[in-house]
């Protein structure tokens, strides 16, 4: 039960803080508290008494307990280690200075420093950065800390915006984290030249691209160090995406050739198809690259549709491009209002029964007999297609379904017609239909 189990628990951590360490695990056990009776049973009892302190103050989560035992014990090192782990740098510092533990100042001071930075109190920063250099300079096989300290001070001068000092101590950090670090907070900063020169430096030659177009875009005399970079290094680019902004770059200062080149580069056809009708208003080019590069693109399809719609009023083009956009709605609505059904079926592959009935619907009011028959068949309306095959004196077409269809009392219906024993009552035209040629004997 609970209760049972609670007082096993209370069983457990008052035998551990007696340090009856055996008797503690045996009741985390019964509790089925595994992990703890596992802990205990590695501390053992073979060991000093104020070290066995420490540890179950440990165990029972007493960090302060646990360190005064460590130093009463003489294990200032481990005392100074807990400090550390705790983040409490500025304790472990002081017990590592009055215990003369010298080889572990410099790591303590640095993650002193860092923590300072991390709290923007910058001149404290800046002293414990100096403080670690040295101290790493001085102890053997410490250089990694002094260029953790270097990059901890470049990047304090950079948030002052010294670039100068910055760009001085991160020439000794070989780093490549701490160097992509810090280019990554400059760029942040909107110091993009900065940012710039440390990515090519790191070899990022895709970050460096972008941070010297986004600096030429804040100030136009930074152009120069682009178009440089751009002539050393844009063999070296890996995302291609990224000569897509260097091609809108040059599009905003109107550079069309530089533009059109880069934005070809970057291997984005809808851009391109964008920039040839928006920009360059040279839809044939478009069209060319949207019909080579990118004709599954509803996007690219869309821009053809609307600059035709809006632009030249190319109708027929726009309906095409609205339906490859996947608007047909519009499409279709377009195509009944400027009698253009003919380019709408043209281009559209397949049609659902609704579709095909509103198609037919529309034909048929137009009196174009003939194809709103093959409309009315593709939605099933056999009878209405029929009519509208005999409306339009397409024999061939009405005696093909009536075959197909095999259907007996469509089939009468048709020799009679063709017999000229009845006529067909046109509701449209508030008239009757009756063949007023005979038809030949093939048809009958």
């Amino acid at each position: 039960s609970d209760a049972r189990a609670k007082l096993w628990e209370f069983l457990a951590r008052a035998s551990l803080e007696h340090l009856d360490v055996r008797t503690s695990a045996n009741c985390f056990q019964r509790v089925g508290n595994f992990s703890m009776a596992y802990s205990l049973a590695q501390l053992g009892a073979h060991r000093p008494l104020t070290q066995l302190k420490a540890s179950v103050a440990l165990v029972l989560c007493d960090y302060e307990l646990a360190r005064r035992y460590y130093v009463e014990s003489g294990d200032v090192r481990s005392a100074v280690c807990l400090l550390a782990d705790l983040h409490e740098y500025a304790q472990a510092v002081e017990l590592a200075t009055q215990a003369k533990l010298t080889e572990l100042l410099p790591n303590l001071v640095l993650e002193l420093a860092e923590q300072s930075l991390k709290n923007e109190e910058f001149i404290r920063a800046m002293s414990q950065f100096e403080e670690a250099a040295g101290l790493a300079r001085a102890t053997p096989g410490k250089a990694q800390l002094v260029q953790r300290a270097n990059a901890g001070l470049a990047m304090i001068y950079l948030k002052q915006g010294n670039f100068a000092r910055t760009t001085e101590l991160l020439r000794a950090v070989s780093d490549r984290d701490v160097a992509e670090h810090i280019a990554d907070t400059a760029s942040e900063l909107r110091h993009y030249v900065l940012a710039a020169e440390l990515y090519a430096k790191n070899a990022q030659h895709d970050k460096a691209l972008g941070c010297y177009i986004r600096a030429a875009s804040a100030r136009r005399e930074d152009q120069a160090l682009l178009e440089r970079f751009v002539a050393e290094h844009a063999q070296h680019v890996a995302d291609k995406s990224i000569f897509l902004e260097l091609g809108l770059y040059y599009q905003g200062i109107g550079d069309a050739r530089l533009a059109e080149q880069y934005i070809a580069r970057s291997g984005d056809a809808v851009e391109l198809v964008k920039y040839y009708l928006l920009t360059r208003h040279e839809p044939a080019r478009a069209e060319e690259t949207f019909a080579r590069e990118c004709a599954d693109s509803q996007t690219a399809a869309n821009y053809l549709a609307e600059y035709f719609i809006n632009s030249v009023g190319d109708k027929e083009r726009a309906i095409k491009y609205f339906i490859f956009a996947g608007r047909r709605y519009e499409a279709f609505r377009k195509a009944t209002e400027e009698d253009l059904l003919d380019v709408y079926c043209d281009n559209v592959g397949e049609f659902d029964a609704k579709e095909a009935a509103a198609i037919a619907h529309h034909l048929h009011a137009k009196r174009q007999h003939a194809k709103a028959g093959k409309f009315y068949a593709l939605c099933a309306d056999y009878e209405k297609s029929l009519v509208c095959f005999i409306k339009a004196r397409d024999y061939d077409a009405a005696t093909d379904l009536v075959v197909k269809l095999r259907s007996e009392e469509l089939f009468e219906f048709l020799v009679q017609i063709f017999a000229g024993e009845t006529s067909l009552y046109v509701e449209e035209e508030g008239a009757e239909l009756a063949l007023d040629e005979p038809v030949d004997a093939l048809h009958l």
